[in-house]
């Protein structure tokens, strides 16, 4: 953990007066509770307890801000929803809203320190999260991360257009061109990963809890590709190779649809031939014919004028 404490202190500042010791846990836990129901909704009871629980092991957060519900969860972490408390008397349009991230405290804490460096070096930038804070007592770690509305993929997949998709893979692929220059793969990419709010044309990549440094070495013999010509075998870049892993992982790992959901026919009715053409270099299984991310972006479905984008 002495990793994951260097990492936080480069981030906040540590107030260096302890903060007051809880004079009983039990009554402590009964005042945050009864507080959390007076004011917030909850969608179980199950639920606020979790909220509960995370606020009075981390009174940190608490004093900072106001935590309103679980938007997500996952293996290692659960996601809150949460605004400043300096802000709790503003409407809620005008207040400033946030991810609030607890880490599971069985997780690993090389997985946590490579998650929070990944937050701190790549993120805030190109579509990609970053980390507003980070929070640690004992084995209680949060980080903080900006917070977009967003609706879930099934229920606006059916109405995109050829060009709505256009924007969003554009979208996309810039976050992972971004990722991918630092040597990165994140290793989950899926429609619940790539936070989409579709009002504003926003988008952001999330949950770097999988990702992991891509290998130079090369894939044993027996893996390799047929060869090709020399100009060929130029083409298989890291990039490229990074890109398939991404989206094929994604494509393995994210839920199918209900068949009756979407009418694939009407879907892709108004497509052009070169939206096909470049899924079909994405997901490409000879490295000498894939694309990378930045090949992707120069593709005639994605070239200028570059869709626009709220970020």
């Amino acid at each position: 953990m002495s990793r994951i404490r260097g990492i936080e202190a480069k981030l906040i500042k540590i107030q260096k007066d302890r903060l007051p010791d809880l004079d009983s846990r039990s009554n402590k836990y009964v005042e945050i509770k009864k507080k959390n129901e007076e004011s917030f909704e909850y969608k179980s009871d199950v639920e606020n307890d979790q909220i509960t629980d995370l606020l009075l092991k981390l009174p940190k957060l608490t004093k900072i801000f106001d935590v309103h519900k679980k938007i997500g969860e996952g293996t290692f972490s659960s996601v809150y929803l949460g605004s400043l408390k300096q802000h709790a008397a503003l409407p809620d349009v005008q207040k400033r809203w946030f991810a609030i991230k607890h880490l599971v405290p069985t997780a690993h804490p090389a997985r946590i320190e490579h998650e929070l460096r990944c937050l701190r070096d790549m993120g805030g930038k190109d579509n990609v999260i970053g980390v507003e804070l980070c929070l640690r007592n004992l084995d209680t770690i949060v980080f903080v991360m900006p917070y977009i509305p967003h609706r879930k993929f099934s229920e606006y997949l059916g109405d995109m257009d050829a060009e709505e998709v256009r924007q969003y893979m554009y979208a996309l692929l810039v976050a992972l061109r971004h990722v991918h220059s630092f040597g990165v793969i994140h290793r989950d990419v899926k429609p619940s990963n790539f936070l989409y709010d579709r009002e504003n044309r926003r988008y952001l990549l999330v949950d770097f809890g999988l990702a992991q440094r891509a290998s130079s070495e090369p894939p044993p013999a027996a893996l390799e590709a047929p060869r090709k010509r020399p100009r060929e075998l130029d083409e298989c870049t890291n990039d490229a190779k990074r890109m398939a892993l991404d989206l094929s992982l994604g494509a393995r790992g994210a839920a199918a649809a209900p068949a009756d959901a979407i009418d694939a026919a009407a879907t892709v009715a108004g497509f052009p031939d070169a939206a096909f053409a470049l899924a079909a270099k994405l997901l490409e299984p000879l490295p000498a014919e894939r694309y990378s991310a930045q090949r992707a972006l120069d593709h005639p479905f994605l070239a200028a004028p570059a869709p626009r984008s709220g970020e």
